[in-house]
């Protein structure tokens, strides 16, 4: 990941986010390295517990297992079927959060942008035109 992405999110060192109805760990989480507490309880969060998530500390997620009765896998006695523990690449269209496609709010922004300076070009344009116009009428 690049550090522009990296350096956007903030660090937090206290993060609850309990009955969010969360389905997998937040992606953010993952430059979290900072985090002294992070609370996930009762959510709906299922599959194996990704190893990138103990970067924080065992300490750190502390009770953030109970209520999630999908999870699996280490530090828990839950252990993963063979489906849960295979990681599947997010689909190529989705457009989150973090994508680094624009999506239709950036798309209004962008065509904004391009038709102001258009505009601004086509009378910039027209009023030098003009003044050369003149002054070569006035020789």
């Amino acid at each position: 990941m690049n550090s522009t992405f990296n350096s956007s999110i903030p660090k937090l060192q206290l993060l609850i986010l309990v009955d969010c109805n969360l389905t997998e760990f937040p992606f953010f989480l993952r430059y979290q390295h900072e985090m002294e507490y992070l609370d996930l309880q009762n959510n709906k969060i299922q599959g194996q517990i990704p190893k990138w998530i103990f970067n924080m500390g065992k300490e750190t997620l502390f009770d953030s297992y109970l209520g999630n009765t999908g999870l699996c896998g280490s530090p828990l006695t839950k252990k993963c079927k063979i489906s849960e523990t295979s990681t599947k690449p997010p689909p190529i269209s989705k457009q989150g959060e973090f994508s680094k496609f624009p999506n239709k709010l950036d798309w209004v922004v962008i065509m904004m942008g391009y038709g102001s300076g258009l505009i601004i070009g086509f009378v910039i344009g027209h009023n030098l035109t003009i003044r050369k116009l003149e002054r070569f009428v006035r020789v």
